[in-house]
């Protein structure tokens, strides 16, 4: 299992634990034109949504970091109640806000937004984000290290 995966699993896990059991909490499926929406009530699908990388050396950049993106959709078939959509976008965010991860920072809301709107259909996408380390494979060739001059100390003329 690569780090996308290890992340994103964790993410999965922690909402079958936070939300109803009503919900069908999963990853993002492979093939989505096969997957019905309608035959839940509740549906949260994670999927990765990118990454933006910096380089904390400027001479190499064997090791970086990635700020990793996971998105959280929400299928849900009334807004207000125990079950609404609003309850729910609440039991998500405090569920995932400040979530350690293993292998990477804790995650950090980004933002949510309803995506879509169908009468009976509620669709709300909800971003999250987490620090992760990005190591290469290649760490490149040995640079060489100037050696370290001394000079003996500059006389003061009087």
């Amino acid at each position: 299992m690569n780090q996308i995966e290890r992340l994103q699993e964790q993410i999965v896990e922690r909402l079958k634990l936070n939300l109803p059991s009503i919900a069908y909490v999963g990853g993002f499926p492979s093939k989505p034109e096969e997957f019905d929406l309608a035959n839940f009530q509740m549906a949260a699908l994670v999927h990765y949504g990118g990454a933006r990388y910096a380089s904390d050396n400027a001479l190499n950049h064997a090791s970086q970091s990635r700020s990793m993106r996971f998105v959280i959709a929400l299928n849900l078939t009334t807004l207000e109640g125990e079950h609404g959509a609003y309850a729910v976008l609440e039991r998500c965010r405090s569920a995932l806000q400040n979530f350690p991860l293993a292998g990477a920072s804790p995650l950090m809301m980004e933002r949510e937004d309803l995506a879509d709107q169908s009468p009976g259909q509620w669709r709300w996408q909800m971003e999250v984000s987490c620090q992760a380390r990005s190591i290469s494979d290649h760490q490149g060739p040995r640079r060489p290290v100037p050696p370290i001059l001394r000079h003996p100390p500059l006389k003061q003329e009087d």
